[in-house]
């Protein structure tokens, strides 16, 4: 992989993606820090419905209880959880938010 020292290595490279919502995104984000990426920025508006958690392995029935959470802060929530030394920024509602 161009810009790491070796395989497992921390990438010096920038990635940069957009996906429509976190659905698509959801195992990519986990893939992305098994690669080395350590700053992430999420966008999503939408909120965390009861059928997310079955589909979407960054979500669960916490994140759906009084109306849902925000999707992009429940999942940087959950990839702090799996690796608390990630940077994430992430927006919902025109905001930029830091976890």
């Amino acid at each position: 992989m161009p810009g790491c020292s070796h395989a497992y290595g921390e990438c010096d490279m920038k990635i940069r993606f957009i996906v429509d919502s976190l659905y698509v995104g959801s195992q990519r984000l986990c893939i992305l820090q098994a690669w080395g990426v350590r700053k992430i920025t999420l966008l999503d508006n939408g909120r965390v419905a009861m059928s997310n958690p079955l589909r979407q392995s960054l979500y669960t029935l916490d994140d759906c209880l009084d109306g849902g959470d925000f999707k992009a802060l429940a999942a940087a929530k959950s990839l702090k959880r799996i690796f608390p030394a990630v940077v994430i920024n992430f927006t919902f509602n025109s905001h930029v938010h830091k976890a």
